[in-house]
């Protein structure tokens, strides 16, 4: 299974990250449990302080989007069983430009769908590969250091970084004020 980029698509990359850990773990692991756990993490709970951070932001005025390399059906799935999809203006699929992150017209286009500039747009992410691709398109950035997480080494540092969102979207609002 191949991407509109000519390389492996998302799923099947998820597939082989699945399999890579279960044999560093030297389990086997067969096609009825790739789903099941494709299905649970569509059914994923946000981490505890993702609903307080994101109220925060929206009380402050700013407009929320998700940018994601997800197709459109999978993550609307994983942000309503999540609970959070009302706090979203926009759900941003990278399937409009057939580019997947970390290349840059997958962030101009969430910056042109938000009718803004780059450069006003904040990413915020917990993947060091997606600060990276947002810096790279002239967005502010902020790293969510969660336990596991790193950045990429050769990439400018990010605008903010904490160790939760409610740290990052603490540092923002003070960045931004």
């Amino acid at each position: 299974m191949t991407d509109p980029q000519g390389g492996a698509h998302p799923r099947a990359l998820g597939g082989a990250a699945l399999e890579m850990i279960a044999l560093q773990r030297a389990l086997s692991i067969d096609d009825g449990a790739k789903r099941a756990v494709a299905e649970m993490i569509m059914h994923l709970p946000p981490h505890g302080d993702v609903v307080d951070a994101l109220r925060r932001l929206r009380d402050a005025g700013c407009r929320l989007a998700t940018l994601t390399n997800s197709a459109p059906p999978v993550v609307e799935t994983q942000l309503r069983a999540a609970g959070i999809r009302d706090h979203f203006d926009a759900v941003i699929s990278v399937d409009e430009v057939r580019r997947y992150k970390p290349a840059p017209e997958a962030y101009h286009l969430a910056a042109s769908r938000l009718d803004s500039e780059a450069a006003s747009v904040w990413l915020v992410a917990a993947h060091g590969w997606d600060v990276w691709g947002a810096s790279q398109a002239g967005m502010r950035t902020a790293f969510v250091a969660r336990p596991g997480q790193g950045l990429v080494p050769f990439a400018p540092r990010p605008d903010v970084t904490g160790r939760d969102l409610s740290e990052v979207v603490e540092r923002i609002l003070a960045y931004s004020a």
